[in-house]
C-alpha cells in the first residue's frame, strides 16, 4: 500500500469520527435548546389557561389542551414529558411535548394537559442530519483530492529519489544525485542515502580489489607448485613412498586451485555488476556441457537420456555453463556404476535427475557452502552453493526433490 493511500485512509477515518462526534454534540445541544424553548411556551400557556378556567371560561382543544376531572389533587408540581397520541384525523400516532398540572375549582380537582407538537423538532433534526451528511461528503470529496494533490507534490522528491535508488548500482562511478527537499525528514533521508551509497561504493571497490589481488597472488604460487609436482610425477622415481607423497601433494594442490577459483567466483556472485547479460540458447549450452562429460559418464557406464527443447533466456553464458556443469558433474559424481541420468528441458524448466543413494538429501542444507552429499575426497563442497548463487543472481528458481529413487534438480529460468 502506498504511503499517500494510507495517509488518506487515516484522514478519512479521523474525519468520520470527528463528524460523528460533532453531529452527536450538535444533535443533543439542539434537542436540549428546542425542548427548553417548547417547555417555556407550554408553562406560559398553562398559566394563562388556568386563569381562564378559574374565571369560568371554557378552554378545551384536544389534543393540544385537555381538561379532565381528577378524583383528587395528585401533585402541585408541573410535570414536563414527551408523549405520543393517536390522532384519528391523521390516522397515525404523533409525538408531543406536554406539561401536566392539577388545579381545583369550586371544590373539584382537575387535570390540565397542555401539549405542543414536536414534529417540527424531528424534522429539524432530520434536516440537520442531511445537511451534516452532505457537508461531510462534500468535504471528503474535495479535501481527499486536494490532499492527494498536495501529498503528491510533497512526496515528489521522495519518489524521484526512490526511482534513482532502483536504478543505482555500486559499480557506477557516479554517486546518487538526489532531489533536494525543504522537508527536514526528507533532507535527513537524502543525507543518509548519500552517505550509505558512498560507503557501499568504497566497500565494493575494496572487495573487488581484494578479490583480484587474492586470486592473482594465490594463483601464481599454486600454479608453480602444480607444475613442479607434474614434473616430479613424470620422472622415474624408484621410491614408491615418495611417489605416493608426490601424488597426494599434487591432489591437494589441485584441490586448493579449485577452491581458490570457486571462492573468487562466489565473492563475485554477490553482485551482478561483474557479469554481462545477453540472450542465451540454453539448448546449445546443455549440449556442449553434455559433450564435455560424456567420457566421464561412460567410464562409470552411466547412461544419459536427453529430452531438450529450444529455450532462450537472458543471462550470462559463462555462469550458465558453470551452473549446468555443476549439476551434471554432481549427477555423475554421486551416481553409481551402471546408473542413469535424465536431462529434460521444456518450457524454461530444466530437470537433471540421477540415480544414486537410496535416501533423499537434506534440502535445507544441500546448497550450503562446504556441504557434501557424500564424503568424496575430491569434492570441495562449493558446487551447489555456486549454483544457488547464480540462480539468485538472475532470479532463477532451483529446487531439489527425490522420487522413485531419482535425485532431481529443477531450475526454472523464468
Amino acid at each position: 500500500m502506498k504511503l499517500i493511500t494510507k495517509i488518506s485512509r487515516y484522514y478519512l477515518l479521523n474525519s468520520t469520527l470527528l463528524f460523528l462526534a460533532a453531529f452527536t454534540a450538535v444533535y443533543f445541544a439542539l434537542n436540549w435548546t428546542i425542548n427548553e424553548e417548547l417547555d417555556e411556551r407550554l408553562l406560559a400557556s398553562q398559566s394563562g389557561i388556568i386563569e381562564k378556567l378559574q374565571q369560568g371560561i371554557q378552554v378545551n382543544n384536544p389534543p393540544f389542551i385537555e381538561v379532565t376531572k381528577a378524583p383528587l389533587r395528585i401533585s402541585d408540581q408541573i410535570v414536563l414529558s414527551d408523549t405520543s397520541i393517536y390522532l384519528k384525523g391523521e390516522g397515525e400516532t404523533e409525538p408531543f411535548r406536554q406539561a401536566v398540572s392539577y388545579f381545583s375549582k369550586d371544590g373539584s380537582y382537575y387535570r390540565l394537559a397542555v401539549r405542543g407538537s414536536i414534529i417540527e423538532r424531528e424534522d429539524l433534526l432530520l434536516s440537520l442530519l442531511i445537511i451534516f451528511a452532505l457537508v461531510y461528503l462534500l468535504m471528503i470529496f474535495v479535501l481527499y483530492f486536494f490532499n492527494r494533490k498536495t501529498a503528491n507534490e510533497i512526496f515528489r522528491p521522495f519518489y524521484s529519489n526512490l526511482e534513482q535508488l532502483n536504478k543505482y548500482t555500486i559499480k557506477s562511478e557516479k554517486g546518487l544525485d538526489l532531489q533536494t527537499s525543504n522537508i527536514d525528514e526528507f533532507a535527513e533521508l537524502n543525507a543518509a542515502l548519500s552517505e550509505l551509497s558512498a560507503k557501499a561504493g568504497r566497500e565494493y571497490k575494496a572487495l573487488r580489489e581484494f578479490t583480484e589481488d587474492v586470486s592473482h597472488e594465490l594463483q601464481t604460487p599454486v600454479s608453480v607448485v602444480k607444475s613442479k609436482l607434474e614434473l616430479l610425477l613424470q620422472k622415474e622415481i624408484s621410491d614408491e613412498e615418495m611417489i605416493d607423497h608426490i601424488r597426494k601433494a599434487y591432489f591437494n594442490i589441485n584441490k586448493l586451485d579449485k577452491l581458490n577459483r570457486s571462492l573468487v567466483l562466489l565473492s563475485k556472485l554477490e553482485s551482478k555488476d561483474f557479469f554481462d547479460e545477453k540472450e542465451i540458447d540454453v539448448k546449445r549450452v546443455i549440449g556442449k556441457v553434455i559433450e564435455n562429460y560424456e567420457e566421464i559418464a561412460a567410464a562409470k557406464s552411466i547412461s544419459i537420456s536427453k529430452k531438450i527443447s529450444s529455450c532462450d533466456i537472458q543471462g550470462n553464458e559463462i555462469l550458465l555453463d558453470i551452473l549446468i556443469s555443476n549439476l551434471i558433474s554432481n549427477a555423475i559424481k554421486h551416481n553409481f556404476d551402471g546408473g542413469r541420468i535424465e536431462i529434460e528441458l521444456e518450457d524454461s524448466l530444466l530437470k537433471i535427475g540421477n540415480t544414486g543413494g537410496g535416501k533423499a538429501l537434506d534440502s535445507a542444507k544441500i546448497f550450503d557452502r562446504f556441504n557434501k552429499g557424500n564424503n568424496s575426497g575430491d569434492s570441495i563442497g562449493l558446487g551447489l552453493a555456486i549454483t544457488k548463487k547464480i540462480c539468485l543472481l538472475f532470479n532463477y528458481e532451483i529446487n531439489y526433490s527425490y522420487q522413485n529413487k531419482m535425485h532431481t534438480m529443477e531450475v526454472k529460468f523464468r
